[in-house]
């Protein structure tokens, strides 16, 4: 199953990030973006496709419109390198 918990300012993901499954994460997520300091633990994810990273990358969006530091954790190998081939793993600064 996917979906999100909160506690201690990480927001931790669990499941696949892909087509089927962002549109959740994101509504389920949105409570807990207004954070100031936000870590997004990725360590969960099982899959994910350009959706995931879509997600990832209006995550970053969110925080720059609040004025806000998320921190991506132990991305996947996989959603890494989707970030590499379409070019935003700087600025996603995947970890």
């Amino acid at each position: 199953m996917t979906g999100v918990s909160f506690a201690d300012n990480v927001l931790k993901v669990e499941g696949d990030l892909t087509l089927a499954s962002v549109t959740a994460v994101l509504k389920q997520s949105k409570k807990f973006l207004s954070s100031n300091d936000l870590t997004i633990d990725l360590s969960d994810v099982k899959h994910s496709d350009s959706a995931g990273l879509a997600l990832l990358c209006e995550w970053r969006r969110e925080a720059g419109r609040l004025g806000a530091t998320y921190r991506f954790l132990h991305a996947p190998s996989q959603l890494c390198k989707l970030a590499t081939l379409s070019r935003v793993n700087t600025l996603l600064n995947l970890e």
